[in-house]
């Protein structure tokens, strides 16, 4: 029967080919009914798993009344067992230490009487799952929100509802989404076993603040542009004032030098030397050059070399050909300065350059 035994638990395994607890039933149930104790424990094992704890307890009693001691942990009542006939009819406690002493004797193989058959495999029992002990936890947001549980999603809150949910005691992290995605905020939560936790989550607040902040940034950022603004007008309304200042001086000097150039052509010259001073002090060179010739020849005042030297110098640096022209003739002739042709030459042909009609008709000679 021992071969039965094993052929029983690989068809209660699924060992070498499919599983059938029909099949490996019968032959336990034939090894069993001819005294295999391990196929009786075995076939104890198939109604338990089954959920016939009746044929169960039959069957692991009878295997462990016939000193299979594995099959005596098997049962879930042991007043009848084999272990509790050898303890006798005491009290609680000493039928407790007698079934630890045989239990302790069996497993060092000291009790010959009833040890253990070697009959093969036990199919053991399947152990029932343990239900662990769980917490009731409630989330609550203030508007809608989609909440998550340790990480994992866990659907929409519409707001001012609540969602329940059960989860192991200790401690839990809850986070909330406001529907668009922008506003978010997060708990943690230590769950008890006694009474449901609450965890409510405010994302209003979190929402408001956020609205706060762009709209202080936006409020900024057109402070920012109309202070840049402000300052690129005002920088126009500066240049345009020195523009127009430039203008009203600009006009104000080619008045001076129009007036100045027409008494000069007119040949009131004492009325004309101040417009000519005023005229090439702002840098007019053709004004420079005409108020050199009053000085050099005393037109209506004392002659001055030296004063029309500098006139002459002045208007031939700022690009007057016919001021290059007379400074040369002033080195040429050696007037107010000394003769010297070379500086001349030098001056008649920087005019020349400058397309002095003067100097043409001079180097023509």
């Amino acid at each position: 029967m021992r071969a039965c035994n094993y052929l029983g638990y690989l068809y209660a395994k699924g060992l070498g080919g499919p599983q059938d607890t029909e099949k490996a039933r019968d032959i336990y149930q034939e090894a069993c009914d001819k005294g295999t104790l391990s196929s009786c424990a075995s076939l104890g094992s198939l109604y338990q798993d089954s959920g016939n704890k009746d044929d169960a307890r039959q069957y692991f009693r009878k295997a462990c009344d016939g000193g299979l001691t594995e099959s005596c942990s098997f049962l879930e009542v042991y007043s009848d067992s084999k272990v509790l006939q050898l303890a006798g009819q005491g009290d609680l406690q000493v039928r407790i230490f007698a079934a630890c002493f045989l239990a302790a004797l069996f497993a060092l193989g000291g009790l010959s009487a009833v040890s253990q058959q070697d009959d093969g495999p036990v199919l053991r029992p399947k152990q029932p799952r343990v239900k662990q002990a769980e917490a009731t936890l409630l989330v609550m947001c203030d508007i809608a929100c989609n909440w998550k549980l340790d990480g994992v999603a866990q659907g929409l809150i519409e707001a001012g509802a609540s969602a329940k949910t059960k989860v192991g005691p200790g401690l839990h992290l809850v986070a909330a989404t406001t529907v668009d995605g922008l506003d978010q905020d997060q708990r943690s939560a230590k769950l008890e076993t006694k009474e449901p936790t609450l965890v409510s989550i405010a994302l209003r607040p979190v929402r408001e603040a956020r609205i706060k902040i762009k709209e202080d940034a936006r409020k900024e950022m057109e402070l920012q542009q109309r202070e840049a603004l402000r300052r690129v007008q005002e920088q126009a309304a500066r240049e345009l004032e020195l523009r127009e200042q430039r203008d009203k001086e600009q006009a104000a000097q080619e008045a001076v030098t129009q007036q100045a150039e027409t008494l000069y052509k007119d040949r009131h010259y004492i009325d004309a030397i101040p417009l000519l001073e005023k005229s090439c002090t702002a840098g007019n060179s053709d004004t420079c050059e005409k108020l050199g010739s009053v000085y050099e020849e005393g037109k209506g005042i004392p002659k001055d070399y030296s004063r029309a030297l500098a006139l002459y110098s002045r208007a031939c640096d700022t690009g007057n050909a016919d001021g290059c022209n007379s400074f040369g003739a002033m080195y040429d002739i050696g007037r107010g300065v000394a003769k010297d042709d070379t500086r001349a030459a030098e001056l008649y042909s920087k005019a020349c350059d400058g397309g002095s009609a003067k100097v043409v008709m001079i180097l023509a000679r």
